[in-house]
C-alpha cells in the first residue's frame, strides 16, 4: 500500500554516515511509491542547531541534500520539499536554574527538558548557567516550539501515514516525538549502531528507552536463524574488541591508556572501584530524568559510601573519572575533584594514562552508574553493583539495590559472588549485530556517488571557513596555551571530531 511519509531531514557534522543513512530510508519510500514530505532547513535556527551552529558545514548538507534529492526524483521519486514554521510572537524566557528550565511545559509538551538536553550536551555542563546562558536557552526554546508548531500542521495538512526523525532527544527532535504519541501518529528515529555497516531504526519508540532495547537483544539472541555457538563467538568479540581499543564509531580511550595501577597503594585492602559516566550523556533525555538510583547524584552516591567506610581500614575505593571528561571544566569534574579529601578514595583523573582495565583486574567489587564498563566488568567475572540506569538493566549482569541498606549488604559481603558471565554475551551479541543492514546501497540501487560533493563545491566550503570571523576566534582560543592543543590531538576521538569539521565529506 502506498503511503504519505512525512521526512524530517537532519544536518549532522558526520555528513557521510548520516546522509547514508537518510538515503537508505528515502529510497526504500520512492522504490514503493509513496508521496514523501521532507522537512528541512539550512538557513535558519532549526538547521544550525543540528549541527552545533558551525553554519559553514550546512553549505556541505545543502549541497549533498539536494543532488540526493535530484537522483530520488530521476529514479520516480513523488518528493515534496517543505520548510519549518515559523514563530512570530515568541516571548523569551528566564530561568533561575537548569531544574527550573526542565520544569517548562508549553500546550502540556515539556519542551523545557528538550531544551535542557540540548543545552546540557552542547556546553557539556550537566548543571548549566542558565542567567548565563539565557540568550542560547531562548534560541533553543523558540526553536523548539517552531518544531512543535510545524508537525502540528503538516499533520493537520498532510496527514501522514508515517513520520520519521533522528534520535528524538534534543529541541529539535523531541516536540517531534511527543506530538506523534498524543496523536498517536506512526512513527520512526534513526540512529547510528557500533557499526558503519548498519543504521539503527526505532519502531514508535527513541533509542533511549531501556525496555525497548532489552526486547530486541532477547528477540535476536533467541532467533533461530544463527547458531548458539556463532552467538557467543560474536558476544564474545565485542569484549575482546573493547578491551584493545577497537571501536569502529567512536575511536577508544583504551590506546592513550598505557600505564598499570600502582600495587602498593592497595596492597592487603578490599577494592571497590567506582567507574562513573559523563553526566551531559544522560542528564535530560526524555526517560531518564532519575537515572541514578538512591542518590541525588553520582557525586553524592560516592561520597556517601566512602564516608560510610572511612574507618574501615581493610576497604580502599577507587574512583576512575570517565575520560570523556578530560579537559572539561565543568560542574561535574569540579564536584568530582572535590571527593580527593576523602582518605580512603583514590582519585584517577580522566587524563590519567592508567589503564581502566588494570583497575578493573584489581577490584575486588565495581560501582557503575550505567556505563558500559558494568557489563564487561560482569564479563572479566567482578561482582558489579549498578546505581544507575543502563542498558543491561535487565540482563541479570549486575546488582541493583533497592535500598541502601541492601547496598551496603552487598558491600559488607566479602564473598558476594558475581553475575553469571554468560549472562553478558547476550550484550555484547547484540552490540554486534543489531541494526538494519544499508541494502539499496548492498543491491546499488543508490550509492554515494550519486550525491557526492565535486572539487568545486569542497573547494567553496573551505572558502566559507576561510571567511568565517567565528572560526578565527575558535582557532585563537584552541592555539592557547591553556588549551592543551598538542595533548588533546592524541586523543583519537578529538583527532576525529576535528577532522569532521574540514572534511565532513569523507569522515563517517
Amino acid at each position: 500500500k502506498n503511503m504519505k511519509v512525512l521526512f524530517f531531514f537532519a544536518n549532522n557534522l558526520g555528513l557521510r554516515i548520516f546522509m547514508k543513512i537518510q538515503a537508505e530510508l528515502l529510497m526504500n519510500h520512492v522504490l514503493n511509491n509513496d508521496e514523501i514530505y521532507i522537512v528541512k532547513d539550512f538557513e535558519q535556527n532549526i538547521g544550525k542547531s543540528q549541527v552545533s551552529y558551525y553554519n559553514d558545514n550546512l553549505y556541505y548538507v545543502k549541497k549533498s541534500f539536494y543532488k540526493l534529492i535530484t537522483f530520488l526524483k530521476s529514479k520516480g521519486g513523488n518528493i515534496h520539499l517543505l520548510d519549518y514554521k515559523k514563530v512570530e510572537d515568541f516571548h523569551p524566557q528566564a530561568f533561575e536554574n537548569i531544574e527550573e528550565l526542565k520544569e517548562f511545559s508549553f500546550n502540556g509538551c515539556n519542551l523545557g527538558l528538550y531544551v535542557a538536553s540540548s543545552m546540557i550536551s552542547n556546553f557539556r555542563d550537566h548543571k548549566l548557567n542558565t542567567k548565563k546562558y539565557y540568550k542560547y536557552i531562548n534560541r533553543e526554546l523558540k526553536n523548539s516550539i517552531e518544531v512543535l508548531k510545524t508537525i502540528e500542521c503538516y499533520h493537520n495538512e498532510i496527514h501522514p501515514d508515517l513520520v520519521y526523525l533522528f534520535n528524538g532527544r534534543m529541541a529539535v527532535y523531541a516536540p517531534i516525538v511527543f506530538y506523534c504519541r498524543k496523536e498517536k501518529i506512526p512513527f520512526k528515529t534513526f540512529e547510528t549502531t557500533f557499526s558503519y555497516s548498519k543504521y539503527y531504526l526505532a519502531h514508535n519508540n527513541t533509542s533511549f528507552d531501556i525496555k525497548y532495547h532489552h526486547k530486541e537483544m532477547m528477540e535476536l539472541w533467541n532467533s533461530p536463524t544463527i547458531s548458539e555457538d556463532e552467538k557467543i563467538k560474536i558476544g564474545v568479540s565485542f569484549f575482546e574488541n573493547q578491551r584493545q581499543g577497537v571501536n569502529e564509531i567512536d575511536p577508544s580511550y583504551i590506546t592513550l591508556q598505557k600505564k598499570e595501577l600502582n600495587s602498593e597503594l592497595i596492597k592487603g585492602k578490599e577494592v571497590i572501584s567506582f567507574f562513573n559516566s559523563s553526566i551531559d550523556e544522560f542528564a535530560s533525555v526524555p526517560g531518564w530524568e532519575n537515572y541514578i538510583y538512591l542518590f541525588d547524584d553520582e557525586t553524592k552516591a560516592i561520597e556517601e559510601i566512602c564516608n560510610h567506610y572511612i574507618n574501615d581500614k581493610n576497604k580502599i575505593f577507587i574512583l576512575r573519572i570517565h575520560p570523556n571528561l578530560k579537559y572539561l571544566n565543568n560542574s561535574q569534574n569540579r564536584e568530582l575533584l572535590k571527593l580527593k579529601t576523602l582518605k580512603n578514595l583514590i582519585v584517577i583523573e580522566p587524563h590519567s594514562p592508567i589503564r581502566s582495565y588494570s583497575i578493573l583486574e584489581k577490584s575486588n567489587k565495581i560501582i557503575t552508574f550505567g556505563s558500559t564498563i558494568g557489563v564487561e566488568s560482569c564479563y572479566y567475572e567482578k561482582p558489579i553493583i549498578c546505581l544507575g540506569m543502563s542498558y543491561y538493566n535487565f540482563l541479570e549482569v549486575a546488582y541493583i539495590p533497592k535500598d541502601k541498606e541492601e547496598l551496603y549488604s552487598y558491600l559488607d559481603n566479602k564473598n558476594l559472588s558475581p553475575k553469571p558471565k554468560e549472562n553478558t554475551l547476550i550484550y555484547g551479541y547484540w552490540a554486534r549485530t543489531f541494526g538494519e543492514p544499508f541494502t539499496n546501497f548492498i543491491n546499488k540501487t543508490i550509492s554515494e556517488e550519486d550525491y557526492a560533493l565535486t572539487s568545486s563545491e569542497k573547494l567553496k566550503g573551505f572558502l566559507l571557513k576561510f571567511l568565517n570571523i567565528n572560526n578565527y576566534k575558535r582557532l585563537f582560543k584552541i592555539f592557547n596555551p591553556k588549551y592543551k592543543f598538542k595533548e588533546r590531538l592524541k586523543n583519537p576521538t578529538y583527532r576525529k571530531n576535528v577532522l569532521r569539521l574540514f572534511i565532513p565529506w569523507k569522515i563517517k
